[in-house]
């Protein structure tokens, strides 16, 4: 008989617990690697990916779109609202009829330098496939005229007065003439804003964040909404007093009102010229400022006047208002 040879079986390596914490730090040294190497990789083809496909879209674009006679730019539909000129906003935006191609116009370029014109509060550009253009753009209506001393840097003692316009939502503007078609700024009605301490607190294309000046805004829209609006306009509003705003009127009213109580103030003046109206008295000043007695100088012109109209044993009350 055959003798079977045993196989003799090698005893497992018993690993001291060092051993073991080297060989397990192997191990995820080895995985991290791997984990590495296969990012690397994947970042490797998506970046070629990418740049190949970019290169290969551009030269698609380029043959199929950007040089399509197609979307050869036939149309600029410019819709200006506010008084704007259309023909000036066209040469503003620069683009070729018949020459640009739609597709590669920058759209956002030309929004931008639209927006950097301080009358354009807003603007819209799109395009409409395939040949047509669209902008529209919405003017700033100015509400106040304010002058403010400007200095010459090289001689302080030296400068000039400029002009800055502040729209209702207190934003100040250099006017462009050129964009306005019909009512340029200065020939606009406007009321002038005065007693602006600091030429600072109206930088132009900012919104205007002072106190007084806001208040101002404030007071000239309550005038609008008032019953004076359209019988008596405001030539000026003066803020130089804090606390006190001075407003005059083109029939040469001044009257002066409380900060704080503008809407009483205006509704005493309407009560007073209502009064005064049917006596055809008028109004020459008027300090609406005190809580009451309200102090009115009328003008001695038309009361004179009045007096001589009115029959014997009657006559015309004066002094002070309510």
């Amino acid at each position: 008989m055959f003798s079977r040879k045993k196989k003799v079986k090698q005893k497992a390596r018993v690993l001291t617990p060092e051993e073991e914490l080297q060989e397990e730090k192997l191990r995820r040294i080895n995985r991290w690697s791997w984990r590495i190497a296969g990012w690397i990789l994947f970042l490797a083809i998506a970046v070629s990916v990418y740049f190949l496909g970019k290169t290969t879209l551009d030269l698609i674009l380029e043959k199929t779109v950007y040089t399509n006679q197609m979307f050869t730019l036939r149309t600029v539909d410019v819709r200006v609202f506010g008084g704007v000129s259309k023909e000036r906003v066209l040469e503003f935006i620069d683009v070729k009829t018949g020459e640009d191609n739609l597709m590669a116009l920058d759209l956002n370029q030309i929004k931008s330098r639209l927006e950097s014109v301080s009358v354009l509060e807003r603007v819209s550009v799109e395009r409409i496939i395939p040949d047509t253009l669209k902008v529209q753009v919405y003017a700033r209506v100015p509400v106040f005229r304010c002058y403010v001393w400007e200095a010459n840097p090289l001689n302080l003692y030296d400068g000039e007065w400029v002009v800055r316009y502040l729209d209702d939502s207190g934003y100040v503007m250099i006017a462009d003439n050129l964009f306005y078609e019909v009512h340029a700024p200065e020939r606009l009605l406007l009321p002038t804003l005065t007693g602006v301490a600091d030429k600072n607190v109206l930088i132009p294309n900012r919104y205007c964040t002072d106190q007084q000046v806001n208040r101002a805004l404030k007071f000239l829209r309550l005038y609008k909404e008032s019953t004076f609006f359209g019988f008596d306009d405001l030539t000026e509003v003066n803020i130089s007093e804090l606390g006190f705003i001075i407003a005059r009127t083109a029939q040469h009213v001044e009257a002066v009102f409380d900060v704080s109580s503008l809407e009483l103030g205006l509704a005493r003046w309407e009560a007073i010229y209502a009064y005064a109206a049917p006596l055809e008295q008028k109004i020459r000043m008027i300090n609406l400022s005190v809580s009451n007695n309200v102090p009115v100088v009328w003008d001695a012109d038309a009361a004179q006047k009045s007096e001589s109209r009115s029959t014997p044993g009657q006559s015309v009350r004066g002094g002070a208002g309510r």
